[in-house]
């Protein structure tokens, strides 16, 4: 009996510590929500327009406010389901509460919306995609349109290109995907979204434009999520390149895109690629290494193309991101061509990749 023992913890141990890393590799962040009955909405400093903004609390959102904080006329006002410390006005809510969000542009009748609204990419079931990506973000437009709003900036992805399709200094001009083409419900929900609000576009009353970003590295709530990792991974030979920028430069950039809108609305009506540059995982994942001191394993490549092999094998729920899909994204080249981007703006970032921290 003794023997009989010994061999069953030895096969069950094993089994609950690989169920308990199972699940902790799918914690499911928060999404529910309830309507607002909310209809006060506090009033902006006087003589500050009203700068309405989605997402401002996300990883991405807290550089976004850091930069238009500079703005001083703005009256910066976040909706989300966090509080921004630097915004003149917080507005609790869920984009997804379409009602709510009427009253509250009714209310502040805002010149401008910047919507950077990124549901996390780990855990959520990809109903929440279609949900938050795509039918709230049509209602927000027609809400939007519907109320007077001049400006509308949409911070996209160069999902809407396709995360799952090869892309190599691909330009704004290449023939984007059908919608059937696309695998990801993440990807088609970016690319709907911002197909309908460009069309929504009328030059000088209805100012539209979409910026198509790339992989971005900020600190926590990095969307490839490696800060809750305490050993890094990168392979050798690195995967192929994949566009990545430092959220400051992007965040800086949206400054000089709302100026440049306001100024000449021409160059409004369609989207643009600023995805930073081009980077391996593993030298990414290097970066990342050296900016937090966490220990970083080197491994052949061969490991990463059998484990994506075999994970999807193995891959219970297949209605929900894991790391398996960030892992299946760092396979395929994602590199474009930032020309147009660069010379309608005339930006310039502040930094490169690798001096981002």
């Amino acid at each position: 009996m003794g023997l009989l023992s010994v061999l069953k913890a030895s096969v069950v141990l094993p089994v609950i510590l690989a169920m308990f890393f199972y699940e902790w590799l799918h914690i499911s962040p928060r999404v529910n929500w309830t309507p607002s009955n909310n209809t006060y909405f506090p009033e902006c400093p006087q003589g500050k327009t009203p700068f309405l903004i989605f997402g401002g609390t996300s990883m991405l959102g807290k550089y976004i406010v850091g930069s238009f904080q500079q703005e001083k006329q703005l009256c910066l006002i976040n909706y989300g389901r966090s509080k921004c410390q630097k915004c003149d006005l917080n507005i609790k809510g869920d984009l997804r509460d379409s009602r709510h969000v009427e009253r509250m542009v009714k209310a502040y009748k805002p010149e401008t919306i910047l919507t950077s609204v990124k549901p996390p990419l780990l855990g959520i079931h990809y109903k929440t995609y279609i949900e938050l990506n795509m039918l709230s973000m049509i209602e927000l437009i027609k809400i939007a349109k519907g109320n007077g709003v001049k400006n509308f900036i949409y911070v996209s992805s160069i999902a809407a290109s396709g995360h799952y399709h090869w892309h190599h200094n691909a330009n704004e001009k290449e023939e984007q995907p059908l919608y059937t083409d696309y695998e990801a419900p993440y990807d088609i929900s970016k690319r709907v979204a911002e197909d309908y609000l460009l069309a929504e576009h009328e030059e000088g009353k209805f100012n539209v434009i979409s910026i198509r970003t790339g992989g971005i590295i900020g600190g926590k709530g990095d969307p490839y999520d490696y800060m809750r990792y305490p050993v890094l991974g990168g392979f050798e030979p690195a995967p192929p390149r994949v566009d990545s920028n430092f959220a400051g430069n992007i965040a800086d950039a949206l400054v000089v895109v709302y100026k440049k809108m306001k100024q000449d609305a021409a160059v409004a009506g369609c989207f643009y690629y600023y995805t930073g540059e081009p980077v391996s995982e593993t030298d990414k994942i290097r970066i990342v290494a050296k900016a937090t001191g966490k220990p970083l394993i080197i491994l052949p490549s061969w490991v990463l193309y059998e484990l994506e092999k075999w994970w999807t094998w193995a891959r219970w729920n297949p209605n929900e991101y894991t790391n398996l899909d960030l892992l299946r994204m760092g396979l395929i080249e994602q590199t474009f061509d930032q020309t147009k981007f660069f010379e309608t703006f005339k930006f310039k970032p502040k930094i490169t990749l690798w001096w981002t921290w």
